[in-house]
């Protein structure tokens, strides 16, 4: 995963279920899509999330897809 402010929380939190580039392959969404969907991910699949990450999990995967849309 590229460096960024909220890469360990994605490493930490998200790494345990899906590969790294599974994460950089999904869609582009907002913030606000990325925080339900990690909100999803504790609630019906009873992920080990961190609560407290979901922000910088939100904000690391919209800067990685803004990132690679400029690359595109």
């Amino acid at each position: 995963l590229p460096e960024g402010p909220g890469r360990q929380a994605v490493l930490e939190n998200c790494t345990a279920c899906h590969s790294p580039s599974t994460l950089l392959q999904q869609p582009r969404v907002s913030r606000e899509k990325w925080e339900s969907i990690a909100t999803k991910m504790i609630e019906v699949y009873k992920a080990p999330v961190d609560e407290a990450a979901i922000p910088a999990i939100a904000g690391y995967m919209v800067a990685v897809q803004a990132a690679g849309a400029d690359a595109d």
